[in-house]
Parts: C-alpha cells; sequence; structure tokens
C-alpha cells in the first residue's frame, strides 16, 4: 500500500498518504478506536474499495482469505455443512474436511444439517472452517472470535498459531491477539502506527508514551515557573519622570498573553488529571475483570465442569461472554482516553509559543 488516500464521497479524507508494507508470513494485529477505518483498511486491501489517490500491490502469488464481521452472507442455506464445506476445498486438503469440521464441533450428523437452519455462531463457525480449509495464503480477518465459545476460540487460535501464510486480524481479545501476532499496527489520526511484538508490547508502550508525555508537560510547566519567577525578580525602575506605558520589548510577552497562557495551562492541567484518573479507573477495573476471567477460562477448560448440570455450564458460559463484552468496551474506552491525553499534551508547545 502506498500513497493511498481514501474517503466515502462526500466526506472528510479516512486515510492521507497511507503507507502499509506487510511482508510474507507476518502476523500482524490491526487497532485502534472503533471508526477508525480498521475494517475499510481491509476492504481497501482485499480490492472491494478503491483508493482515490496511490494504489495497492499484491504479490503475484498472493490469495486472500477474507473473513468480514458478516462472514455467513456468502453461504448457501440449502447447502449441508459438508457440502458447503467441500465445495470450495482444494484437493489435496480433502482429506482435513472431517477434521477441522470436528474442531469447530460439527461431528456425526451435525455436519448434515442444512446452512439454513443453523444458529448465527454455527454459520460463523462453518465460514472459519471454509477458510482455513482454502488454499488461501494471505488470511485478513476482522473479528473471527465474535461468534465463538472457549472450545472454538482456543481450536481457531491454535490453527492460527501454526498457519504459515500471511495473517492480519483485527480483534477485540486482547489474550487472543497476544499469543498469535508478531507486530500491531495502530490506526491513529488517519495513519498507520507500527509497534514490534504482541499486544501486551503495545500496550506498554503506550502507557510508556502518556507518561513522557506527562514528564514533557511537567517540565514545561517549571520552565514556565522560573521564567516567571526571574520577571518578578527584575528591579523596578526608580525613575520619576516616565509619564506614558513604555512598550514591551521585542520578543518579550505581555501581562496579557502570560495571563492567557496561564489560563490555557491551567485548563489543559485540569483536563489532563481528568483524563489520567479516567485512565486509571479503566485499568483498575480492566485488571479485576481480567482475573475473573481467567478464572472462568480455568472453569471452562476443567473436563469436571462438563460433568455438572446444564444449567450451571450456561451459567458460567453466559457470564464469560457478557465480562469479554464488557472487556471490550473498557480496552475501547482505555484507548480512546490515551488518544485524548497524547493529542492534549501534544499541544502544550504550541501553546507557549504563542
Amino acid at each position: 500500500m502506498e500513497k493511498v488516500w481514501f474517503r466515502f464521497d462526500p466526506g472528510d479524507w479516512l486515510f492521507r498518504d497511507l503507507e502499509l508494507h506487510l511482508t510474507r508470513g507476518a502476523k500482524t494485529a490491526l487497532v485502534g478506536p472503533n471508526g477508525s477505518g480498521k475494517t475499510t483498511l481491509t476492504r481497501l486491501i482485499t480490492g472491494e474499495l478503491k483508493p482515490q489517490k496511490g494504489r495497492i500491490r499484491l504479490g503475484p502469488r498472493t490469495q486472500i482469505g477474507y473473513y468480514s464481521q458478516q462472514p455467513t452472507s456468502t453461504l448457501n442455506p440449502e447447502s449441508s455443512v459438508y457440502e458447503e464445506v467441500i465445495a470450495s476445498t482444494p484437493l489435496d486438503r480433502l482429506l482435513y474436511v472431517r477434521e477441522v469440521l470436528g474442531i469447530f464441533q460439527f461431528k456425526g450428523e451435525e455436519i448434515n444439517k442444512k446452512i439454513g437452519v443453523l444458529s448465527g455462531g454455527e454459520k460463523a463457525r462453518v465460514s472459519l472452517a471454509k477458510i482455513l480449509l482454502s488454499s488461501a495464503n494471505f488470511l485478513i480477518m476482522d473479528e473471527p472470535t465474535t461468534h465463538l465459545d472457549l472450545i472454538a476460540r482456543e481450536a481457531l487460535e491454535e490453527a492460527l498459531r501454526s498457519y504459515e501464510g500471511t495473517l492480519l486480524i483485527i480483534s477485540h481479545d486482547r489474550y487472543f491477539l497476544d499469543r498469535i501476532v508478531h507486530q500491531v499496527i495502530e490506526i491513529n489520526n488517519k495513519q498507520l502506527i507500527p509497534y514490534p511484538g504482541n499486544y501486551t508490547y503495545y500496550s506498554t508502550k503506550k502507557k510508556s508514551i502518556h507518561q513522557q508525555f506527562v514528564l514533557a508537560e511537567q517540565k514545561q510547566k517549571e520552565s514556565s515557573t522560573l521564567k516567571s519567577s526571574s520577571f518578578s525578580s527584575e528591579p523596578s525602575s526608580s525613575s520619576t519622570f516616565t509619564t506614558a506605558k513604555t512598550p514591551s520589548p521585542p520578543g518579550r510577552k505581555t501581562k496579557e498573553q502570560r495571563r492567557r497562557e496561564a489560563e490555557a495551562r491551567q485548563a489543559i492541567s485540569q483536563k489532563r488529571r481528568s483524563l489520567q484518573l479516567k485512565i486509571k479507573e479503566i485499568e483498575e477495573r480492566i485488571m479485576s475483570l481480567e482475573n475473573r476471567k481467567k478464572a472462568l477460562e480455568e472453569i471452562l477448560a476443567n473436563p469436571q465442569t462438563y460433568q455438572e448440570k446444564g444449567e450451571v455450564i450456561a451459567q458460567v458460559s453466559q457470564e464469560y461472554s457478557q465480562l469479554r463484552r464488557h472487556l471490550d468496551q473498557l480496552y475501547s474506552a482505555w484507548e480512546k482516553a490515551g488518544q485524548e491525553l497524547e493529542k492534549l499534551l501534544a499541544n502544550l508547545p504550541s501553546i507557549s509559543k504563542k
């Protein structure tokens, strides 16, 4: 992807002069707040959308497998699960069809079910099975774990970890990303920012950047305080013959300018404290829910759990699903607050120059 510009006409530019280069075999997470253009970017890569400027090039032997947020739209409701999957499977992979279907919990007579009678989650699993059995060497997956239970999610995770092709994945499931990707690309302010490493490294790096901005603000505040003190300590003129106000020398700010800057810094400082408090509260809540999530995963991974009554398993599974959705919302709020803080602190130098 070279110097790509894109927008939905009419509208503002969603991407400006975008650059993206994925090497063969790279496993990359694409992250960013809701509305930042993650899905749009994947549609540009697949060719579903065309950029107004720039170009998108794929390798001559690249075959894309695309799992969208509406993965079931291309399924034939009249076909059985087995017929639907085998119809798109290359000959050299036909032997693995039943094995892959079993991984996604289609066993025995389940493979003869018509697509039309399946639930949304079951259809999503069929779509995933088709993609994994395809000859695609570049997988693009948009929220693939949304309709999966723990067992199916772990099966997909294992399949993607052993996948030898190129992978670009969008997911709010941080644990899922951590176990698969080797780099993270963040959409920020209509640009792409690469971070080598998994999601944990990306998250740690973002926190470090926030801390650097805070330190920069503190240094700016200390510098302003020192300058103010030096002005107040200058000896006053003893002349009694001055009858008109002496203009400020070139380059020296007037009292009114200094007052406005002080008010601007105070407003930013208050907003900064509010955002930092919000981020801290979100992080504490995330930590609490992540601990609970880990406990639920241990329960669901324990074979003895499935010897309990059905309502017990259903209750645990429901809590786990609700908790994951809540965590997704908290992580999105954390990212949004962090970006607001970055933009706020980035304005400090410009204020001092006004």
